[in-house]
C-alpha cells in the first residue's frame, strides 16, 4: 500500500514537472532529446522544422554530420556550430536562412562537404582556404556578394565548386589554377569581371566548367571552348593593343614617352599598359615596350 502511494506520488510529480532532457547528458532540439556524447549524426531532412537553428546545437560536440535540408529554417547560421570541431558534413540547403556565411566555417578544417544553396546567405568568408580537407562546396542560389577570395586556391582537395546564381563581383582569382583536383567549376549567373586567368588551364581533372552570364572580358584562354565561356556582357571591357598608351593604334616612340609620363604621375595601369602582367606600371614595362618596338619589322 505504501509502495503504491509512493509510486503514485512520483508519477504525479513527473507529470507536473515534465520529463524533459537530462541536464548535462542530453540537449533538446526541436522538442527531441539528443545524447551529447553519443549523437554523431543529426539527420532531419524534410522534417517540417521552422524557426532559427538553436544555439544549443553546438553542444553536440561529437557530431560528424549535420543534415537539415528542405525545411523552413530562418535566421542566420549560429555561432555555436563552430564548437563542432570534428564536423565533416554541413548540409542546410533549401531553407530560408539569411545573413553572412560566418567566418568560422573557414576554420573548421574537418569539413569535407558544405551544402548551403537555396537560402538568402550573403558573403563568402575570406578564410575559406583554411578548409584544407574540403571536397565539395555548394553555395549556389544565395545572395552572395563580394569577391571570390584568393584563399580559395588553398582548397587542394576540392573536386566540386558551385558558386553560380549569386551576385559575386570582381575577378576570378589566379589561384583558381591551384585546384588541381577540381572536376566541376560552376560560376555562371554572377557579375564577375576582368579576364579569365590563364591558370584555369592548369585544371587537368576538370570535367565540367560553366562561366556563362558574367562580364568576363576577352581574350579568353585557349583551353576553354565556347560552351564553357558562354554569353558574356563585354560592354565594359577595355579593348586595346598592349603598349598603345596614346590610343593611336600604332606602337612607336610616342608610346614610350606617354608611358614614362604615366609612371611619373603614378597613374594606375588599365591593363593595356602593363606589358609584363605583374600588376604594376613601372620601368619594367618601359623596357618591355622598347623591346617590342625594336623587334617589330
Amino acid at each position: 500500500m505504501i509502495k503504491e502511494k509512493i509510486f503514485l506520488l512520483l508519477t504525479l510529480l513527473l507529470i507536473s514537472v515534465g520529463w524533459g532532457c537530462i541536464d548535462g547528458v542530453e540537449v533538446e532540439l526541436w522538442d527531441e532529446c539528443y545524447n551529447i556524447i553519443e549523437t554523431t549524426t543529426l539527420n532531419l531532412f524534410e522534417s517540417n522544422l521552422s524557426g532559427e537553428i538553436p544555439e544549443d546545437i553546438g553542444e553536440l560536440v561529437n557530431l560528424i554530420s549535420l543534415i537539415l535540408p528542405f525545411n523552413q529554417l530562418t535566421g542566420g547560421i549560429p555561432q555555436s556550430i563552430s564548437n563542432l570541431e570534428i564536423l565533416e558534413i554541413l548540409d542546410i540547403r533549401s531553407n530560408q536562412l539569411s545573413g553572412d556565411i560566418p567566418d568560422f566555417i573557414g576554420d573548421m578544417i574537418n569539413l569535407h562537404h558544405i551544402f548551403l544553396q537555396d537560402n538568402s546567405l550573403e558573403g563568402i568568408p575570406q578564410n575559406i582556404g583554411n578548409l584544407e580537407n574540403l571536397i565539395e562546396l555548394d553555395l549556389h542560389n544565395n545572395n552572395l556578394t563580394g569577391n571570390i577570395p584568393y584563399s580559395i586556391g588553398e582548397l587542394g582537395h576540392i573536386s566540386l565548386l558551385y558558386l553560380n546564381n549569386n551576385n559575386i563581383t570582381g575577378e576570378i582569382p589566379e589561384s583558381i589554377g591551384n585546384l588541381i583536383n577540381l572536376e566541376i567549376l560552376s560560376l555562371f549567373n554572377n557579375q564577375l569581371t576582368g579576364e579569365i586567368p590563364s591558370s584555369i588551364c592548369n585544371l587537368e581533372e576538370i570535367e565540367y566548367i560553366v562561366l556563362d552570364n558574367n562580364q568576363l572580358c576577352p581574350p579568353y584562354p585557349e583551353c576553354l571552348n565556347e560552351n564553357e565561356i558562354g554569353f558574356q556582357d563585354t560592354l565594359e571591357c577595355i579593348e586595346c593593343v598592349l603598349g598603345d598608351i596614346n590610343d593611336d593604334s600604332t606602337l612607336d616612340v610616342s608610346d614610350i614617352v606617354s608611358m614614362i609620363n604615366l609612371i611619373l604621375d603614378e597613374w594606375d595601369n588599365d591593363g593595356c599598359d602593363d606589358l609584363n602582367s605583374d600588376g604594376n606600371l613601372d620601368i619594367l614595362d618601359v623596357i618591355a615596350l622598347v623591346n617590342i618596338l625594336f623587334s617589330s619589322p
